[in-house]
């Protein structure tokens, strides 16, 4: 199953990756044509990528257990960031773009249950806000299968973008891709609704 998921990520990241399915036969098979050179070298990154997750996520997923007791709101977010990050075909359904960052999305989440952040206020008032951002996207990703690639690609910004946040907030050391904000996270929320509105 996860090879076919391989398969499908790096046929679609060669040929299509950012752009609108082509709607005709000869426009399809010319993207193919375009991309099927860079079809293995991007199986092989993504495979790549995996099994350094999986190692990440196997000391990560260890902790989570030691520290349920002690520490059972830090636990209980973190499992339900994995639970949406790391769900049942998560590698076909993400660009490889941020495919790419998914490693240190999870040593983020190991920094962050070292350190125990999320028991203070202030981590408590970041989660709340996370939160927020979180069901905004929801609301909006419940009807995607209806927007144009243009709106998807800023849809899946917006949605990693509060991955980066939390990698911000709870593990500054690892560095966010791009500058990153509540503020910054609201105005990518109002572009994503405005070219909604307007489409």
């Amino acid at each position: 199953m996860l090879n076919e998921e391989i398969i499908f990520a790096a046929f679609h990241a060669a040929c299509f990756d950012g752009q609108e399915i082509p709607r005709d036969q000869q426009r399809f098979a010319a993207c193919v044509e375009q991309g099927k050179a860079n079809i293995v070298t991007i199986a092989n990154e993504l495979e790549s990528l995996l099994l350094k997750l999986a190692v990440s996520l196997k000391t990560l997923y260890g902790l989570l257990r030691e520290n349920e007791q002690r520490f059972p709101v830090v636990v209980k977010d973190i499992q339900a960031q994995l639970a949406a990050l790391y769900g049942t075909g998560f590698v076909s359904q993400t660009s490889l773009h941020w495919l790419r960052q998914y490693p240190r999305y999870a040593q983020a989440a190991l920094v962050r249950v070292d350190k125990r952040i999320g028991d203070g206020d202030r981590d408590s008032a970041v989660m709340a806000e996370i939160a927020g951002f979180w069901q905004e996207w929801q609301a909006l990703q419940a009807e995607a299968q209806e927007y144009p690639q243009e709106i998807l690609n800023e849809l899946e910004a917006f949605r990693h973008m509060i991955e980066e946040y939390r990698v911000s907030c709870f593990a500054q050391q690892l560095k966010t891709i791009a500058p990153v904000s509540a503020k910054r996270l609201q105005k990518q929320l109002a572009k994503v609704k405005a070219a909604l509105h307007n489409s």
